[in-house]
């Protein structure tokens, strides 16, 4: 039997007392996060630094950490890069795969609502360049001596593009 005080499980108990009849319950629960600590500190104690950082790793908050600090968590005896491009290649090993995925979804929704937002801005820098050149356009003359007409100008500024986009 142990007497240490060492130990990652904590007591929990109720009780419930009539004037004839009473009820206790009492159950132990694992502390993860302190037999986690315990582990590494064994392993790094041994010389076993980066298994003592592999589970600390298993922790989606120290995976974060180490990720966010530029030192990604070891990955199946890789370290460095190459364990950077084995959990790029893997999310699914992550300890934190489910918030990495929605993450990963979020940044491309975002990036989708900026493609099109840029999209939408070059379309207006360019009709803006149209109607500009319409308005300069229609105050000239034609051959013949009358002012040209939105047709023609039209087809002035298609003929002027296609020319600049088969020889730029």
């Amino acid at each position: 039997m142990s007497y240490s005080q060492d130990l990652c499980t904590v007591g929990r108990s109720g009780a419930f007392q009539g004037q004839v009849f009473g009820l206790s319950a009492g159950r132990t629960v694992r502390d993860e996060n302190c037999e986690r600590l315990k582990l590494s500190k064994y392993l790094y104690d041994t010389g076993m630094k980066v298994a003592a950082v592999s589970v600390l790793c298993l922790d989606p908050r120290v995976f974060k950490a180490m990720q966010m600090a530029g030192t990604p968590c070891p990955y199946e005896g890789k370290i460095g890069a190459e364990a950077k491009a084995a959990w790029a290649a893997n999310p699914h090993h992550r300890p934190d795969a489910n918030e990495y995925k929605a993450r990963l979804k979020t940044d491309a929704k975002i990036a989708k609502k900026k493609k099109k937002a840029e999209a939408k801005r070059v379309k207006k820098l360019a009709s803006e360049e149209y109607w500009t050149f319409i308005r300069a356009c229609k105050k000239t003359r034609n051959d013949e001596g009358l002012r040209k007409g939105l047709g023609t100008c039209s087809k002035e500024w298609k003929d002027l593009n296609e020319e600049s986009t088969i020889n730029p």
